[in-house]
């Protein structure tokens, strides 16, 4: 059924494909200057097909120029109401911070200071790095947005006080040359908030059981199949891989406490503070095991990474069982970018 849906989008309009696979002949047609559309039921699925008649998925230019992307970007704007996070109010945050957090971050940031500062991954990996982050995540998750106003109006005014004004001169001192809000220098933190507010603002919902998005040219540019995996497989194969990984996650060596591979571990454990190995008890600690976060590969706007294989990164003398004697059909995995469509 969805092999037949999937051969036969690329060939046929939207609008044909609906009434030679609807099974009632009841489905519905919406034609714009930038989209046509077609929703109806095959089988016990919904479909909804979208074809953007703005886009090239051969021209990565074209994905930014759609009207429904710039629209999303003008709405996602408006509700924000607010651009980047001003440099000296990041700088002036950072200093209220580092005077917080003066026992723990302090003696690393003046250790970084006595070596080469100036090395290219202390833009991300350095003590200074997690305190700017982290003035990041209050800045935008912990104040509203009259707290903001008042926070970029402040930044402004001398600073008043010896320890909050040694502290501004040593974030000036250390700061990193990238650190200049530019298109390089991303603030996730500000994103994450637009992408929340945009959810539930701005981005429709779509609740089809498929959604197939084609470009200009009818090729297919995104495709999602609720329950996928029982579709193809059935629920007892599902349950047994739950079963699978459940097992699996007691076999790995947990991490250390102190780990974090996102931007936005710090915020997680600071909302959900079960989540912190840190704060375990050696009774919790007997029944913590590791966790399948992510199964895939990163999206990327047209074809994504091709040959990405799935696979436990830590080094095999940490464990006794590598990926390739568990999973040893693990390969590679494609999950195109979605844009502003909501599930």
């Amino acid at each position: 059924m969805l092999r037949k849906v999937l051969q036969t989008v690329p060939h046929e309009h939207p609008h044909v494909v609906a009434a030679l696979l609807t099974d009632d002949n009841d489905f519905k047609i919406n034609t714009t200057n930038e989209e046509i559309t077609a929703r109806f039921k095959y089988s016990s699925l919904t479909f909804h097909i979208i074809q953007a008649m703005d886009l090239d998925v051969s021209d990565k230019k074209s994905f930014n120029q759609t009207e429904r992307a710039k629209k999303s970007a003008r709405l996602t704007h408006d509700i924000l109401c607010q651009e980047d996070m001003p440099i000296p109010v990041q700088q002036k945050l950072m200093a209220a911070l580092l005077v917080e957090q003066a026992t723990e971050l302090a003696p690393l940031i003046e250790k970084e200071a006595a070596k080469e500062f100036s090395k290219p991954n202390n833009g991300r990996n350095s003590a200074l790095a997690t305190l700017r982050s982290r003035a990041q995540e209050k800045y935008w998750l912990d104040m509203s947005a009259a707290e903001r106003a008042r926070a970029r109006e402040d930044a402004m005014r001398p600073e008043r006080g010896a320890a909050l004004t040694l502290a501004l001169s040593i974030v000036k001192a250390n700061r990193h040359k990238k650190w200049d809000n530019g298109r390089l220098d991303c603030d996730l933190f500000r994103n994450y908030l637009a992408d929340q507010r945009a959810a539930k603002e701005v981005w429709t919902l779509l609740e089809d059981d498929v959604l197939i998005v084609l470009d200009r040219n009818q090729k297919i540019v995104f495709a999602n199949v609720e329950n996928l995996a029982t579709l193809l497989f059935g629920k007892e194969a599902l349950d047994l891989l739950d079963r699978a990984i459940d097992l699996w996650s007691f076999f790995v060596p947990l991490p250390r406490p102190e780990a974090a591979r996102r931007l936005v571990d710090g915020y997680i454990r600071r909302i959900h503070p079960e989540l912190d190995p840190s704060k375990a008890t050696v009774e919790e600690l007997q029944n913590a095991k590791m966790a399948m976060a992510h199964y895939g590969c990163w999206a990327r706007k047209g074809d994504p990474t091709v040959g990405t294989s799935s696979r436990r990164s830590t080094p095999a003398s940490r464990g006794p069982i590598g990926t390739t004697l568990v999973c040893p059909w693990f390969r590679s995995f494609r999950r195109p970018c979605s844009g502003p469509f909501r599930r």
